[in-house]
Order: C-alpha cells, then structure tokens, then sequence
C-alpha cells in the first residue's frame, strides 16, 4: 500500500495488503471521487471493509483504479477487460469476479469514407469523422459535418473477444457502426421548380456588368464541347454572383466538364433521382452541385436556373454563425462562392423532360474549418 498525493493506491498482488482504516480514507479522499480506496456505497462504519478483500490482479492486468465504491482493471498496452472493467463492493463482497485481459479487434469496422481514432482504456473508446469534403448527414446538415466528430465505444465480449461497438450519442445508439457512413459534403439537393413557378433564367443575365471571363477565351478551352457557349454564359453569370461576394472569377476546366458530363449521363441513365458520388469526388478532389428540372427548357437555360437557385440560398445562410436555417439548405450557395475555387464547369443530360444538371468544381469548397474566409457576404 502505498499513499500517493494524499490518495491511498495499490497496482500489484504481490506481498501483504493492509486494510485501510476508515477514518483514513475520509482524510485522503476529502470528497475526491479519485481516490484509490474507499469504503463501499451504503456503509458507514470502519468493519465495512472487512466485507471486501483485497482484488486479485486478473491475468495480464496492469492495476487497479478504485474509487469510494468500485475498482476497474487497468490492463497491459494493447490489450482490453474481457467483460465489464468496473466492480463494485457491496456490503456482501464484491458483487462479481474481475475481468481477465485480452485482445480485442483494434478498431471498429467501418465505411471506407470514416476515420477511426481510437484508444484504450477500461474501454476502447474510438472517435469517428469523416475524411474531408465530407459529413455526417445523421448529425444534421445544418451542422455541416465538419470537423465534427462522433464516439463510440467498445466492451469486449467475454465470449468471442471481440469488441461490441456502440454510439455514445443517445440519437445514434440504434444505428449500426459498420454501416454508419459519410455523405458528400453538398446539401441534398432539391428538385428545381417547373418554368411556371420560376422566373425565366434568361432575365438572370445583367448585359450590363463587365463580366470577369470573356465567353470567347472560355470556348476556345472547350471548343469540342457542344454546350460550349451555354457553359461559358453561365461562368460569365456565376462569375457576377461570385464578384457579390467578394470571390475572384472561376475559369473553365475541360477535365471538370469530362467529369460532370460523365456523372450528368450517369444520373439521367438511372432517373432516380439526385445522388452524390462521396467516393468518387474525395478521389478525384473536386466539389459538386446538383438540380433536375422538370421542364422544356434548353440546356443553357437549365444551367441559369440551376445557378440562381444556388444563389439565391444566401437568404438562409448566417455568415456570421456559418449555420443554414433549419429544413433549408445552403451548401450549393457556399460552394458557388466559395472564394477558394478556381475553375468550374456544368453539365447536363435528360430522361423525358427531365434535365439533370451537375456543376463540378476545383479545388472543392465547403469545408467547415475555412468556411469564415471563403463564404463572405455581400456588398
């Protein structure tokens, strides 16, 4: 036994152990909750004590960590209680036998797009987040996701040796660890209203503003794509947008334009609906936006409407706590705008009288942790 800043401790089984006296546990605890030893909960008299004997050291264990009630085992690096870590003594004795160590799966299984950062303890507790450009759409998109992380925790089975991982968030506790997985960081998206419910995108277009790319440098890029001019008006009108808000003009990129022109065919094919590709953008390091319109409306059209939907988010994003307002979204805004970005192309496929109309750009935008200096509000 020994006495450790006023805390009465001990961490091995070997030689004679002494039973604390009662009265100098209540002088080295001074109300502490950390002290190594104490008397067990519901007694009040030294011969309480004598009800509980000294722990054994299970197999492997480092030592023990007490409080007034309990004891846990502490096990060697690497290794992990083979059950529940923490005893408590009860006026009978303890209430169990001590856990035995052992080795347990490292980390928990997950999806390829979440990070796992874990340490051991009494239990492996592991912290998860996103890799970047992503987010955790159970969290809440107006969270945004980034940077943000969530726990889990792992008991080690007595049986398998193999850890149980469960969510500390009481809002997660009934969702599956391994199947728990990250989003791209765009908001999901909305379907575009129909032309009748929508001001023609053609009004869009101020003819009398400098625009920052000239339409004709911008084609000559992509001269071989045949939405050529429909996607250099629209960076000529983004570029206005983007000038509102303090961004430098974004130019074309035909390596964008190849990849949403590929991902735009890819939806209309499904017509399913609007997803993101997470993987697949993390991979190749480029943002993205995404609308359909149920109209007749041209490509160029199209991608006007789809630009001033994104931008007129903006009445729903606070600049100043970098928060949407609940059940809208502003992450297409954010990206439009995003100071960082520097080239952009769009895209767009049909299915019927749908358009789906995707935006890519590069660098990506949208993260949590340079969303102050990338985002700002207008003149």
């Amino acid at each position: 036994m020994k006495i450790f800043n006023g805390a009465l401790i001990f961490s091995a089984a070997h030689g004679a152990w002494v039973q604390p006296k009662y009265e100098e546990v209540l002088k080295a605890s001074k109300g502490r909750s950390n002290v190594n030893w104490g008397f067990p909960v519901g007694m009040r008299n030294s011969q309480a004590f004598d009800k509980c004997g000294e722990p054994l050291l299970p197999k492997d264990a480092l030592k023990f960590e007490c409080n007034s009630a309990t004891c846990a085992v502490i096990c060697k690096p690497g290794l992990m209680p083979l059950g529940k870590a923490r005893v408590r003594c009860r006026k009978s004795g303890w209430s169990k036998s001590f856990p035995d160590c052992g080795g347990c799966a490292p980390e928990p299984s997950t999806a390829p797009d979440v990070l796992a950062e874990c340490k051991d303890g009494k239990t492996r507790s592991c912290s998860l987040r996103c890799a970047e450009g992503m987010f955790f759409p159970d969290l809440g998109i107006n969270q945004l996701g980034i940077g943000l992380k969530t726990k889990v925790v792992c008991k080690c089975k007595k049986k398998s040796g193999k850890c149980d991982y469960k969510f500390v968030s009481k809002s997660l506790k009934r969702k599956n660890v391994s199947k728990f997985s990250c989003d791209a960081i765009q908001a999901p998206p909305t379907q575009a209203p129909t032309p009748q419910s929508t001001a023609a995108p053609v009004e869009i277009i101020e003819d009398n503003v400098q625009h920052a790319v000239s339409s004709g440098s911008c084609s000559s890029l992509i001269s071989e794509n045949a939405e050529a001019t429909a996607i250099c008006k629209t960076i000529d009108d983004v570029n206005v947008k983007r000038a509102l808000h303090h961004a430098p003009p974004v130019e074309v990129d035909a390596k964008l334009c190849t990849d949403a022109q590929s991902y735009a065919d890819l939806l209309a094919k499904r017509d399913s609906g609007l997803s993101h590709d997470g993987a697949l953008l993390q991979s190749l390091k480029q943002g993205e936006n995404l609308m359909f319109g149920l109209n007749d409306m041209s490509i160029e059209a199209n991608f006007l409407l789809a630009t001033k939907m994104w931008h007129d988010e903006w009445i729903d994003w606070d600049f100043e706590k970098l928060t949407c307002t609940p059940g809208r979204q502003c992450l297409h805004f954010t990206q439009q705008v995003w100071i960082g970005t520097q080239k952009v192309c769009y895209a767009a496929a049909k299915a019927g009288r749908k358009t789906y109309v995707v935006a890519r750009y590069s660098p990506p935008g949208n993260s949590m942790r340079r969303m102050r200096e990338n985002v700002l509000p207008a003149n």
